[in-house]
């Protein structure tokens, strides 16, 4: 994506943690105001939804391997 003042500023993706978190969607001064996320936690949740101001807000679903099976 875009940079300003040495942030990100339009539409564009971050990775954190090794890839492990994911967001993408509109950055405004560095911040993510509307957009989506997924992290993959270490405990082996995945939390997954829309992102409103780097929180998740509104629907996502949170999952979890249970003996190598995806529970929602």
């Amino acid at each position: 994506g875009s940079w300003k003042d040495d942030k990100p500023d339009g539409y564009g993706f971050n990775l954190k943690n090794h890839g492990t978190i994911i967001y993408y969607g509109e950055f405004q001064k560095g911040i993510l105001k509307e957009g989506y996320g997924k992290e993959q936690l270490p405990n082996g949740y995945e939390n997954e939804g829309k992102i409103k101001d780097e929180k998740f807000h509104g629907l996502g679903s949170l999952s979890i391997k249970l003996n190598g099976k995806k529970e929602t």
